[in-house]
């Protein structure tokens, strides 16, 4: 089973789970623990090869199958061995992916979702970088592209502590887990086709940074169909990593959003 961390509150009866993008782990959370801690019980969760996760010895053979819904089938036990249901989730980046395929699979787990720097759909341009990735994994070093991604997803000086963030949790992950990722990376755009033609039917909240320019604008166009149960909220002067880099304002919206859900008051329709 993969590295999971809880931190109670003996107040609180609902959770948060909280799920990293690729190349991170729970530690990008670091700026929301004490705010959401004070309302939830908190699952900090690090994903297969990443964190304290990559430290973790397997010997089922699915483990070695690194695909959206195997990296999903993670999450899920770790929720069922604490029979958890019903949890709030929280996903970054490629950690959103994984809680739309667990809203997909395992709705009884979801009480509502919330993507942070979602990435909801390949643009030209993201392609463009996927495809350069996989043409240069077996050339350059993969502490490398590593960077490489890190400046171009978060470029300007507001994104250096983001940046920071990432190339430190980044070194934790060995080569042989960046080559298992990439090959994720290449079915990600099957499965993002597939979820674009749908809206989960759970509470959805889709939150950006202003300055995301990799990612924004499909979630915005998938916003201007998909509306039922979703709602998006752009955070200005904020890029990818927006809950590190706009924490405040960032912990401040969703804590409202996830209240109102709990309270049965939430609002879907788009403003």
């Amino acid at each position: 089973m993969i590295y999971s961390k809880s931190i109670i509150n003996s107040d609180a009866t609902e959770w948060v789970v909280f799920v990293h993008g690729a190349g991170g782990s729970s530690n990008v959370w670091f700026r929301q623990i004490r705010d959401f801690g004070r309302k939830y019980n908190l699952l900090l969760i690090d994903l297969r090869g990443h964190g304290e996760s990559a430290k973790i010895k397997h010997k089922d053979n699915a483990y070695n199958r690194y695909t959206i819904s195997e990296i999903a089938k993670d999450v899920v036990e770790v929720l069922q061995s604490m029979n958890l249901t019903q949890c709030h989730l929280v996903g970054l980046s490629l950690g959103g992916i994984v809680i739309r395929e667990i809203a997909e699979t395992h709705i009884e787990l979801v009480k509502s979702m919330t993507m942070a720097g979602a990435v909801i759909k390949f643009s030209p341009r993201s392609k463009f970088l996927s495809w350069i990735a996989n043409a240069t994994k077996h050339i350059f070093p993969y502490m490398w592209i590593y960077r490489i991604y890190a400046r171009v997803l978060m470029p300007s000086k507001h994104n250096r502590e983001s940046r920071k963030v990432f190339i430190a949790e980044s070194l934790k992950v060995t080569r042989q887990e960046f080559l298992n990722w990439m090959t994720v990376n290449k079915g990600l755009n099957k499965v993002l086709s597939k979820y674009w033609d749908n809206e989960p039917e759970v509470p959805t909240l889709y939150i950006m940074g202003e300055n995301d320019y990799i990612f924004i604008s499909q979630v915005k166009m998938y916003m201007q169909t998909h509306c039922q149960h979703s709602r998006l909220i752009i955070l200005p002067n904020a890029g990818h990593v927006c809950n590190i880099e706009a924490a405040g304002l960032f912990n401040k919206i969703v804590l409202e959003y996830l209240k109102s859900v709990d309270d049965g008051t939430v609002m879907l329709k788009q403003e």
